[in-house]
Order: C-alpha cells, then sequence, then structure tokens
C-alpha cells in the first residue's frame, strides 16, 4: 500500500509527493543532514534511482546535467538534473525542488517533461526529465540559414510554450537561447522550453514556495534580464519580465545580436549592465543591425538575404514589434505572450499591427521626463513667441511656394501643348504628301525636335523626354528608349536634384528597361538605391516608393532568388491595396506578379485565384485589348496549362498571342506568350503546331535580347526539347548544350533557369546513351533547381526522378532520399 502521508512530518502529500513518501520541506531537510553530500561525486556508470549516468550534459547555477538510462519499467533515456555539491543552503534546495514542481505542473508539447524526482544516497535531491536532442535555438537557425518567416515560425512556439506556463502560474525568468532548444520530429523543426530553474510561482496556490524569491536575490541570466529582474530587489517581477525576455530571444534570432553589448569586458562589469537594461532605451532591431558592422553580412547571410534586405525586413512592423515588447515600463509591454505572438501573426498576415510608432505625446513625454528642470524653465517664454513666429513664416512661405509651383506648372503646360500641337502636324495631309504615318514616326521627329526647340527650358524638356521615353519602352524599342530616359533623368539631377519626384520616377522607368533588356544586375542595383531615395523623400506609401518595391522584386525574382521576392511582393501588394485600392492598375500589376511568382515556386493552385483577380482587374479598368490585360491573359493560361485544363488554358494563349501580334509585335511580353503558347500545344501533342511557334519567338528574342536573357535561354531549351521529343537528336543538342553553357556561363549561380536548361539536357543526354554525362548534368540540375525553387517544385521532383531513370539504366540504385 502507498502512504499518502510524509513519512517525516505525517502530513497528507500532494499527489505529486506520493511516488516517494515525503514532502518537498522534508525532502529538503533529509538533504541538509546528509552529511557526505559535498563529497558524493557522480560520473558514467553510477546510479541515481533507476537511473544509469551515461555521459554530463551540462551544468547550471545550481544543477548538473547528466544524461542517464532508465531501464525499468521502461527503457528511456532521461536529463537528470542533480543539487551540485556544496550547494546546501535551504534556498538553493528549495529553489531546486521548485523547478521539479513547476515543470511537473505543465503538460505542452513546448515544455519538456518531468519524469520523476527523489533523493540521491547522497542526500542531493535530483529530478529525471525527457531528454531534448536538440540545438539552441538561435543555434539551430544559423546552422540551417533559416529566413525570418521561419524563424518567426518556430518563435512561435516558444510564445506558445510560455503562455501554458503562465497559465499554470509559474514564470521562467531565465529564458534564453540556450534554454529554448530546437530537435526535428518527421521533418518537422519542434520547440522545447527546459531549465524552470529560477521559476517563480504567479499565485502561492501553484505550489512552489514563494519565499524562495526573497527581495535582493539577484537570479536569471545578465543579458537576458528585464529592467525590473536588473533592479535591486525585483519586487515588479511577474509574467511581463518573461515578455521582455522573450523580445530579448526574438531580437537576437531577427538581427544576431543583442540591444546591447555582452562581450567579455560588458560582461564583466555586471553593474555597468545592469544600469544599461534599467535607464537606457534599447536600440531597434534596424538601428542595432547597422552598428554591426563587419559582422552584418555574416548575419544577413544567415537569414538569406544581405545586410539592405534584412533592413528591409525589419523595418516598420517588427522594428516597432520589438519595441513595445522591450519596452522599460512593464505597463506599456505586451502584456502576455499571447499578446505578443498575436501581433507576430498579424504581421505575417500582412495584416496592420498593434504595435505601432509611439505617438507625439509619448515621445514629448520622454523627452520632458528627461529634462524637466530646462522645459520648465523656457517653455513659458518660448510658446507664444516661437509658435507665433513659425505659424507666419510657415504660412508665408507655403503661399509663396504654392504660387512659384503653380506658375511654373501653367507655363510648363502652355509649353508642352504647344510642343505637341506642332509634333501632330506631320500627320496633316499636306505634311504627309499622301502618306500614312506611325507612331513610330511620330515619336522619331519629336525626340528630333525636343533639344531644338525647347533648349532653353530644362523641365518642359525632360518631362517630354520621359513620357517618350517611356513609349518607345512600352512599344518594345529598348535603345531610344533609354537614350530619352537618361537624357531626362541627367536634366531633372541637374535642374531638380536626385530626391525629386520626378527624378526618382525617371529612374525608376530606367530601371524597368533595364530589366526588360536583361541587365538584371544593374536593374537590381539602381532599383535598390531609387527604393532606398523614394522612403527617405517621399515616405513608406508614395506610389513611386511602391513601384520601387514592386520593380525590385520582379528583377530578384527573375534571377531566381524566389524566396528573397516573396515578402517583397506580398509588401508592395498590401501597401498599394491600402493606399491606391485593390483595383488599381499598379496593384493589378503586383496581383499578377504574385500569381507568377507562385507558380515559379510550384504552387499553380495558390496562383490561380491572383492571376483571375489580376485578369478580371484589368479587363474591367483597362480593356481587353491593353497590353497589361494580355500579360494577366497569358498568365492565368500557363496556371491552368499547368493544372492540366487545357481545354480552358487555349483559348485564352491564342488571344493573347493574336491581339498581341497585333498591338506590339516585336515586344518580349509578346514573345513570352507566343512561347508559352507553344508549350501548351507540344503539352497537348500538337507538335506541329509548336515548333513554328517556338522558332518564332526564339528568332525575335536572338535579335532583340541577345543570346543570355532568361527568355532566349527558356526559348532555346524547349526547342531543343522539342526536337529532342520529335527524334531529332542533333538538332536538339546543339541547342540544349548552346544553351546550358551559356546559362552555366553568365547566369548567377545557382539560377532556376540554369536548373531548367540543364534537367532537359541532361534528359536528352539519357536518352542517347551517354549515360556517365547525363547523371552528372542531371544532379547538377537537381542541386540548382532545390537551391533555388525548392526541394517539392515539380520541376525538382521531375529533376530527381530524371536522375534514378539514368542511374537504373546504368545499373545504379537510385540514391537514398
Amino acid at each position: 500500500m502507498i502512504a499518502s502521508t510524509c513519512a517525516g512530518c505525517a502530513t497528507p502529500l500532494e499527489p505529486e509527493d506520493v511516488p516517494r513518501g515525503v514532502c518537498p520541506r522534508c525532502l529538503i531537510d533529509v538533504a541538509l543532514k546528509a552529511p557526505d553530500q559535498e563529497g558524493e561525486e557522480l560520473g558514467p556508470g553510477d546510479r541515481i534511482g533507476p537511473y544509469e549516468i551515461l555521459e554530463p550534459l551540462g551544468e547550471g547555477g545550481m544543477g548538473l546535467v547528466f544524461l542517464a538510462e532508465q531501464r525499468e519499467p521502461i527503457r528511456r533515456r532521461v536529463a537528470l538534473k542533480v543539487v551540485k555539491p556544496g550547494m546546501d543552503s535551504r534556498e538553493v534546495l528549495a529553489r531546486f525542488e521548485s523547478e521539479r514542481r513547476a515543470v511537473a505542473l505543465m503538460d505542452h508539447p513546448n515544455i519538456a517533461r518531468v519524469h520523476e524526482a527523489g533523493v540521491t544516497a547522497g542526500g542531493r535531491p535530483y529530478f529525471a526529465m525527457e531528454h531534448v536532442q536538440g540545438s539552441p535555438v538561435t543555434e539551430y537557425c544559423d546552422r540551417r540559414r533559416l529566413p525570418l518567416r521561419s524563424r518567426l515560425e518556430l518563435f512561435l512556439q516558444v510564445c506558445r510554450a510560455v503562455q501554458h506556463a503562465h497559465q499554470k502560474g509559474i514564470i521562467h525568468r531565465d529564458l534564453k537561447p540556450s534554454n529554448v532548444l530546437v530537435s526535428e520530429a518527421d521533418g518537422q523543426a519542434l520547440v522545447k522550453v527546459i531549465d524552470f530553474g529560477v521559476a517563480k510561482a504567479i499565485q502561492p496556490e501553484a505550489g512552489v514556495d514563494v519565499a524562495i524569491t526573497r527581495q535582493g536575490l539577484f537570479l536569471g541570466t545578465p543579458q537576458y534580464m528585464s529592467p525590473e529582474q536588473a533592479a535591486t530587489g525585483g519586487r515588479d517581477v511577474d509574467t511581463r519580465t518573461d515578455v521582455y525576455a522573450l523580445g530579448l530571444l526574438l531580437y537576437e534570432l531577427l538581427t544576431g545580436a543583442l540591444p546591447f553589448a555582452t562581450g567579455p569586458s560588458q560582461l564583466g562589469d555586471l553593474d555597468e549592465l545592469r544600469r544599461r537594461i534599467r535607464e537606457e532605451e534599447p536600440p531597434r532591431p534596424t538601428s542595432r543591425l547597422r552598428t554591426l558592422g563587419d559582422a552584418a553580412p555574416a548575419a544577413a547571410n544567415a537569414r538569406r538575404t544581405d545586410p539592405a534586405g534584412l533592413l528591409r525586413a525589419l523595418r516598420g512592423d517588427l522594428d516597432w514589434i520589438l519595441v513595445r515588447a522591450l519596452e522599460k515600463d512593464p505597463a506599456r509591454r505586451y502584456a502576455t505572450p499571447l499578446e505578443l505572438a498575436g501581433d507576430l501573426e498579424r504581421h505575417l498576415r500582412h495584416e496592420p499591427v498593434v504595435a505601432g510608432p509611439p505617438g507625439a505625446g509619448y515621445r514629448i513625454g520622454k523627452f520632458v521626463r528627461r529634462h524637466r528642470l530646462a522645459v520648465a524653465v523656457t517653455t513659458g517664454f518660448a510658446v507664444l513667441l516661437l509658435g507665433f513666429a513659425i505659424a507666419m513664416a510657415v504660412q508665408a512661405g507655403r503661399i509663396a511656394a504654392e504660387r512659384d509651383r503653380a506658375s511654373r506648372e501653367a507655363a510648363a503646360a502652355q509649353r508642352v501643348s504647344e510642343f505637341l500641337v506642332n509634333l501632330f502636324h506631320v500627320s496633316d495631309p499636306g505634311e504627309a504628301r499622301g502618306g500614312s504615318v506611325s507612331a513610330r514616326e511620330i515619336l522619331d521627329a519629336g525626340a528630333a525636335r525636343i533639344e531644338s526647340e525647347l533648349g532653353e527650358d530644362p523641365e518642359v524638356r525632360a518631362r517630354l523626354m520621359a513620357t517618350m521615353g517611356a513609349v518607345y519602352k512600352h512599344l518594345g524599342l529598348f535603345e531610344p528608349a533609354a537614350r530619352l530616359l537618361e537624357r531626362s533623368r541627367d536634366i531633372r539631377l541637374g535642374s531638380l536634384g536626385p530626391a525629386h519626384a520626378d527624378t526618382l520616377r525617371t529612374s525608376l522607368e530606367i530601371g524597368e528597361l533595364l530589366y526588360l533588356r536583361g541587365d538584371l544586375a544593374e536593374a537590381e542595383r539602381l532599383l535598390r538605391e531609387t527604393l532606398a531615395a523614394c522612403r527617405s523623400a517621399l515616405g513608406e506609401d508614395h506610389p513611386s516608393t511602391l513601384a520601387a518595391l514592386a520593380d525590385l522584386a520582379v528583377v530578384i525574382h527573375h534571377q531566381g532568388r524566389l524566396e528573397e521576392a516573396e515578402p517583397l511582393y506580398l509588401e508592395a501588394l498590401r501597401r498599394r491595396r491600402e493606399a491606391l485600392g485593390a483595383d488599381h492598375p499598379e496593384t493589378l500589376e503586383t496581383t499578377s506578379n504574385v500569381a507568377a511568382l507562385l507558380m515559379a515556386q510550384g504552387k499553380a493552385e495558390a496562383a490561380e485565384p491572383y492571376s483571375r483577380a489580376g485578369l478580371e482587374g484589368r479587363r474591367s479598368t483597362l480593356g481587353a485589348d491593353h497590353p497589361e490585360t494580355l500579360d494577366s491573359m497569358m498568365n492565368l493560361g500557363v496556371v491552368l496549362q499547368v493544372l492540366k485544363r487545357y481545354d480552358e488554358a487555349e483559348p485564352l494563349c491564342r488571344e493573347a498571342v493574336e491581339v498581341g501580334r497585333r498591338i506590339r509585335p516585336d515586344h518580349p511580353k509578346t514573345l513570352v506568350s507566343i512561347n508559352n503558347l507553344g508549350k501548351l500545344l507540344e503539352l497537348e501533342g500538337k507538335l506541329a503546331e509548336a515548333e513554328p511557334l517556338y522558332r518564332e519567338a526564339l528568332t525575335i528574342f536572338r535579335r532583340t535580347l541577345g543570346d543570355a536573357h532568361t527568355d532566349t535561354l527558356t526559348a532555346m531549351g524547349n526547342l531543343g526539347e522539342l526536337y529532342g521529343t520529335q527524334g531529332r537528336f542533333e538538332e536538339a543538342e546543339a541547342l540544349l548544350a548552346a544553351a546550358a553553357a551559356t546559362a552555366r556561363r553568365t547566369l548567377p549561380a545557382p539560377h532556376v533557369v540554369t536548373g531548367y536548361t540543364l534537367r532537359k539536357y541532361g534528359r536528352l543526354l539519357g536518352r542517347t546513351g551517354r549515360l556517365a554525362e547525363a547523371e552528372t548534368t542531371l544532379l547538377e540540375a537537381q542541386r540548382m533547381l532545390e537551391a533555388t525553387a525548392g526541394k517539392d517544385h515539380p520541376q525538382t521532383r521531375r529533376a530527381t526522378a530524371d536522375l534514378d531513370e539514368v542511374r537504373q539504366a546504368g545499373g545504379k540504385q537510385p540514391a537514398p532520399r
């Protein structure tokens, strides 16, 4: 029969204390009275209760941790925590027992479980808990180079675990990376929070002795402490202390650093570190990242981006979420881990977050508290005088500026009107002398006359050059477009300056032109530079800022960096919907681009609603024959093609090609449509119809974009693959070998288009019996596609299947997966 009262004091036992037969206080008395506690040495082979020690795992402030094995009644490995020799004060033993009881109260998949507790032969308390074979969360994330989104998803598991502890009445008080371990189960990352060694009871009835947290005791890890922990006594410690520690953990996960420097020199001066924690405001993550110096590229690389990309990802929501989590005043923090998790989930869903920049009243209040005396002395004298003077000066300046601006705009409009009227005289029958005049001829005539007729008016000249350059660009006439746009930007830089909205808009046009011409690296450089300037000069939600953000996403997407492009696309879409509306042409453009990205990621079903929304919106706002409507029409056709709904896809693709040939015959997007129609017909088995389309697209791509452009390489791959299907192996190899060599030589590695091309070339080599070359090429393709498109992308899976087929044909076993 199992006793239900304590063997030492005969008091009734709590259910969790029944197996060992003593209450917590008597357990501590046993440990204190044990004469040989200090001399008891534990090591591999020693037994503690039903456990045999295998090896030491670590050491905490008051306990030793061993890996041990239990052999009966069940066989399992456990982490065995034992009070250190010499740690024989009643307070330490009480705290150790408190940890055991605290963890035993909790039942959560993200908290390590306690199996049993007892006393060693030498009187030292121990408890056995679940052995977590994992790494500290920061090490795990950095080793796998997890992007920010994956890090946030892991962190949400931590928040839910700590919330569960709070609901059970327990504060952890020592949350840090080494107490948050990550292991993998069935290929999924699983967080486990461990070590409640300095846990404090929120409520006495939680079963933890609140006497162990007496005033003045300094518990926890210094660099992960909250301001109230760092203060002498720590009387105000509550659940928001853990919220602060969660903020520090998130800060480190996102930036690779803590808010305050914690090198050996700083940790050596504990009082100074505690003072900084109590008194100094932690810098925002973006500010801290800028101070990392040479460490910033490594931190960004560990998050699969570059320093500029990491700054952009942190700026805004994440900055303000962490500012709120790390407030000095607990009342201004998130009240619970669940509130913090909720804001992070809203950020991940691209919804408005609760946290935000402090209002003006808050900032003024902070300033007044720092400078009470100076503010009190000067306010009375300065307010009326300064207020009146500033108001008058601002009003006068505003009136003068508005008058001057209106005058300039009126004069400019008059000059533009006169120029255009004169320009269109070329289409007058008397001027044309019976011949027809094309839009190209009108543009050419205007471009030739701008310098001679408007030489004394740079602003009007730059405006017309920018407009005509954009028209040339939309017609696919890239050389004259480049000349006019670059000249317009030069004029505006001189007359308006680099931060003027018109100058920045012209830079955006040049960035898009560079992308269309295939100069992706230079396009990315210019767009990053322009985006930063737009944000600084015009604000986050200005149409030019949003255009720069969306264009940058497109350029990164077409360099094969799909994971990096995704958050940029989604941010641009969210901001354009909020600032411009869902049916604005620029919002619809980004909607269609998100669909294209999802297609590149192999997510055709997810892409379909975005693609349909883009097409329907453009049809209703721009008309059925607008070039952008045709782009959306072809995009939806490709989605339906991948979903094998060919009967729906073919009419859309044919219409897009037919209208595109009529309104912009040599434009790259028309050629992409022709190429896509060829692929659809090939999949339907209509090879004779597909071949001339592939040839047409490839011929014009080569002439207008050159052999190294990704669109040209894609067209080469498609035609070469078609030749292989038709059994025309020599023609197929000539094209595919050339495409593979050009892609390897000219595209950044790894690149998704290189992966596609190598896969097609490898398949051909396998079909012609060159198995060793085929295996090498397909292995390269598989690795490149896995690195760029992902392991589960259809193209990656096809490359894997092709590789297995070639290996089996050569008498080899497929590689294990």
